[in-house]
């Protein structure tokens, strides 16, 4: 029989420990948010405003590497990208982050991904894309010779094309990003059964073939803008990414570096989803580390 006293005992350690442990979640959100400090800014694109939070180190007047945080596909927030913030300004950064045209507070039009008109989607966020860098570029925290993107998904699309276009970009991170087409990308989707679809009951091998050889409306094709871009990029890929067929990316970025394009460099996390969490057991696999490490590789960062 239990000893009624020292369960009771038990249960107040437990509790005590589960308080402490509350307690220091909540001691290093905090310490994470005093490093932080925010600046709500109006950025023009165009005929369109994008309404903008400009995330910066509570210490030091800089000059500071910056990122522009690009969207992935969907209605997206400022709210929404937060975390690159959190993650970001600790490490000496100013990151940028804005709603989306058409979305929150920024004016315009959202248009939906579609295949049929993705090149028009993805040349006029590229025009958002440049016109935060722009507005980065004239801030005197802000060092010009180190502003670059960071993004995921739909983001892969974008900024390549925005650094095909300006001078300005520095780097690129690409997470979850895609070097194949948008049609490949909407069929790989289809057979893989993304979000909430009947996948098809074929093998990852034959998924990769089938989308390989897809013949159907290609929408955006990356590859040129791939191939004329030299600014130094990080693709950060995940192995069971039901959204992004990352094996068929990697191997066009691998056939890249070996044409001489040596400007491209790839990390694959063979058990991360398309959100960089564990395909088993949804742990989250924090790409940080290795963000870091290659930041200080191109002397973005420094050691």
């Amino acid at each position: 029989m239990k000893n009624p006293s020292l369960s009771k005992r038990a249960i107040i350690l437990t509790a005590a420990t589960l308080l402490l442990a509350g307690a220091a979640v909540v001691f290093v959100i905090k310490s994470k948010l005093l490093l932080i400090r925010g600046e709500d800014v109006a950025i023009a694109s165009g005929d369109v405003t994008l309404t903008a939070t400009l995330a910066l180190p509570r210490s030091g007047n800089g000059p500071f590497p910056a990122v522009v945080v690009v969207h992935g596909s969907g209605r997206v927030t400022r709210r929404d990208l937060r975390s690159y913030g959190g993650q970001l300004v600790p490490q000496g950064m100013a990151v940028l982050f804005y709603d989306k045209r058409g979305v929150g507070e920024s004016t315009g039009r959202f248009r939906p991904f579609r295949v049929a008109d993705c090149e028009t989607l993805i040349r006029e966020l590229a025009t958002d894309v440049l016109a935060a860098v722009s507005y980065l570029k004239e801030r005197k925290d802000v060092d010009a010779s180190r502003i670059g993107l960071i993004g995921g998904s739909q983001a892969g699309w974008i900024m390549p094309l925005a650094a095909s276009q300006s001078g300005d970009i520095a780097f690129i991170i690409n997470l979850a990003g895609p070097a194949v087409t948008c049609g490949q990308v909407e069929y790989y989707q289809q057979l893989t059964g993304a979000n909430g679809g009947t996948p098809a009951e074929i093998s990852d091998a034959e998924i990769n073939e089938r989308v390989g050889r897809f013949d159907g409306p290609q929408g955006y094709d990356p590859l040129p803008v791939l191939e004329s871009v030299s600014v130094p990029m990080l693709w950060m890929l995940g192995g069971k990414d039901l959204n992004v067929p990352s094996a068929l990316t990697a191997s066009i970025v691998e056939r890249l570096v070996e044409d001489g394009h040596a400007n491209h460099t790839i990390k694959i996390y063979p058990d991360a989803d398309h959100d960089f969490h564990h395909a088993g057991t949804g742990r989250l696999i924090d790409p940080l580390p290795d963000i870091r490490t290659w930041l200080e590789s191109i002397k973005v960062l420094r050691q």
